[in-house]
């Protein structure tokens, strides 16, 4: 049974800490994360899915924020109707946030990066911690010896959410240096990285620097070593390792580590 202590929760207000409270009293959950039962525990009466809306998801709630009403579109995915119901449920939690809130597909973004004091980031910090909480992921890295791409993706489905909230989650708990850069059609869209690992020399929009064969839905290519000059703006003397996933044929996503 999910245990939670409103009162606690209200003199937080800082997103990741109340995420991190809400975990701390249930280690015991079992991935991925039971948002859904979370958000009900603390005063969610509602989860609507709606088809015929033009914003990803909604907050209605009394103005104490005691009780209130999620609504999330149904015409998305599983992963990002999680991640909404999440994002809608860091309004409902994060005590500066107003009861009534309406979020449009932008909104519940990453490139949405004015400033963190922006409300829809906090939101969004709030969803990635609770969905992809670091106990749970540092728990489950400690099974693994030598990560991959393959990992990625296990890890992924067991979390059940998007490449891209997992990859952040996993960049900002890892103790190693990593990049991943998410193309589309060759042309890069975003890159993560650590923030021990080297300076990169790519930029979004840019042209990928190696040319991916697209010969499948999903592929996971071998871990090659790569001159640094592929991808870096400066030369380092420990060895670049790449590795490559094609997904759905024109997305791809390639880990660079260093040995």
């Amino acid at each position: 049974m999910i245990q939670i202590d409103l009162m606690e929760l209200a003199d937080i207000g800082n997103p990741k800490l109340i995420a991190e409270e809400i975990i701390k009293g249930n280690k015991d959950l079992i991935l991925p994360i039971p948002i859904e039962e979370i958000a009900k525990v603390v005063g969610i009466k509602e989860i609507n899915f709606l088809s015929n809306i033009e914003f990803e998801g909604a907050l209605l709630a009394n103005a104490g924020k005691t009780q209130g009403i999620i609504a999330c579109n149904a015409k998305a995915n599983d992963e990002r109707k999680r991640f909404t119901i999440a994002h809608e449920l860091g309004h409902f939690l994060i005590p500066t946030h107003s009861h009534n809130i309406t979020c449009i597909s932008s909104s519940i973004s990453y490139e949405n990066r004015k400033t963190f004091i922006n409300k829809e980031q906090e939101a969004n910090c709030f969803a990635s911690n609770i969905l992809v909480p670091q106990y749970f992921l540092k728990e489950e890295l400690k099974k693994i010896k030598y990560f991959d791409l393959e990992d990625v993706c296990n890890l992924r489905k067991k979390f059940f959410v998007s490449y891209e909230a997992f990859i952040r989650a996993l960049v900002n708990c890892c103790n190693e240096p990593m990049a991943f850069i998410f193309a589309e059609n060759q042309i890069i869209k975003f890159f993560v990285c650590s923030e021990d690992f080297p300076y990169l020399s790519i930029r979004p929009k840019n042209k990928l620097p190696i040319k991916l064969e697209f010969t499948q839905n999903h592929e996971i290519q071998e871990t090659i070593e790569r001159d640094c000059d592929f991808w870096l703006s400066h030369r380092i003397s420990s060895p670049l390792y790449e590795q490559n996933m094609i997904i759905n044929k024109k997305y791809s996503i390639t880990m660079l580590t260093l040995d």
